[in-house]
């Protein structure tokens, strides 16, 4: 048989990884706690002989302390390091996973609010039908009269032959819904539920080692959505959480955003806040921070105008979409512009049409100092390829230092988010 070929290319268990990283922390407190002189390297060195009684053993003592408190200590700081490295790779897979967990875990949980509509639009339907009568033109009778039918319905509802079931009542719309799956590492015992889970059905799926994802949602009186609270867990324990809340203030436009929150805690206790302010014109401003409560120098923040490059009808309805430009300024006051130009849809007519316009979408980012990348892709998947300019994080004068380098040809697909 042939060699099965399908799986994934790299696999990462950043569960092991983060426990891995646990035992090293571990071990470096046991020793810590219990030798602290060795591991801190400090000590007293002029110990005196009369608590060994033998001066030479004293002697002795003293150099082997001398010669490996240095190592030992170093040893220290390399077991810190090694946990890190292992739950610096931990995290960042896990919060990749736990990202598209959490949209479909939202998606799910909305989709009560769906189910419910259309319960309500067919009830609704029912009551509107189930009592329209339709009178049958007279027929004449075996005597040559002509004779006048009794009306009958026009819908025929119930469970009999040829009738149609009465639709469910839908009842109140829901205030909230929610969204909850659980499975064990090698995802083939998986189980979810329309309820958010108990303190001791937590409890017992912690001990089961279960992967765990909840969404929470809150809806408004008109059933647009409010808040939403995402978590995901590991079977390790890793942990991430977003948490959006939606204003809807724009005149004329009821349920379009006027303002979106977004809140992420990531695994290793970074934070991330982005709020995004709309107008009724279609222009938007994004202001991002990024705080990470071990190490304030790593903190950053940013601020980001969209302007669409769009046509309207005379209602203020979008009908064409051409792309927008972006400008980003960061906490440090350095400006990154972005242009992106998409093909007018309308023009695709045919396969041949849709795939000539496929991937021939633009981007161009220029930064602070005048770099430009180039990109082509498709603006409506957001998939670009580069094309042109020095590779990311990467400037032009360090792209002259190469001697490998070419800026000329195409990078491998990657996602960058608009």
């Amino acid at each position: 048989m042939p060699e099965d070929n399908s799986g994934p290319d790299l696999q990462i268990d950043y569960d092991m990884l983060h426990e891995m990283a646990a035992d090293a922390r571990e071990l470096k407190g046991s020793v810590e706690f219990k030798v602290p002189e060795l591991a801190s390297g400090t000590g007293d060195e002029d110990s005196d002989s009369g608590a060994v009684g033998d001066s030479e053993l004293t002697g002795a003592l003293r150099r082997f302390r001398v010669a490996w408190h240095k190592p030992f200590k170093d040893s220290m700081d390399r077991l810190e390091d090694l946990a890190l490295l292992l739950d610096g790779v931990a995290t960042k897979f896990f919060d990749m996973d736990a990202d598209f967990a959490q949209q479909a875990s939202s998606l799910l949980s909305r989709q009560a609010m769906s189910t419910w509509e259309s319960k309500k639009n067919q009830h609704d339907l029912y009551l509107k039908n189930k009592d329209l009568m339709f009178t049958p033109s007279p027929i004449y009778d075996e005597n040559g009269a002509l004779v006048n039918q009794a009306p009958v319905h026009l819908f025929k509802y119930g469970d009999g032959e040829g009738e149609t079931p009465v639709p469910e009542d839908a009842g109140d719309r829901p205030a909230g819904s929610d969204y909850f799956s659980n499975s064990n590492k090698d995802g083939d015992e998986f189980a979810h539920s329309d309820k958010a889970p108990t303190a001791e059905e937590i409890k017992a799926l912690e001990e089961e080692k279960k992967n765990r994802a909840l969404t929470e949602t809150t809806y408004d009186k008109e059933g647009r959505v409010k808040i939403e609270t995402s978590t995901v867990t590991s079977t390790s324990g890793l942990g991430y959480s977003e948490t959006t809340s939606y204003d809807y203030e724009i005149p004329g436009f009821p349920d379009t955003p006027s303002k979106v929150t977004t809140t992420i805690t990531h695994s290793d206790g970074t934070t991330e806040t982005i709020v995004t302010t709309y107008q009724a014109n279609g222009n938007s401003t994004v202001k991002s921070s990024f705080q990470d409560p071990k190490d304030s120098d790593n903190d950053s923040s940013s601020t980001t105008t969209v302007t669409p490059d769009v046509e309207k009808d005379a209602d203020g309805k979008v009908v064409k979409d051409f792309g927008y430009e972006s400008v980003t300024v960061d906490d440090d006051g350095k400006t990154t512009t972005t242009t992106v130009t998409n093909n007018d849809p309308n023009e695709i007519k045919t396969k041949d049409d849709y795939k000539t316009f496929l991937n021939t979408d633009t981007k161009v980012v220029t930064d602070e100092d005048g770099v430009r990348r180039e990109y082509t892709g498709n603006y409506e998947s957001d998939t670009w390829t580069q094309t042109g300019g020095p590779p990311e994080n990467e400037t032009d004068e360090d792209d002259e230092q190469s001697d490998t380098s070419d800026d000329s040809g195409p990078v491998d697909d990657h996602y960058i988010p608009r």
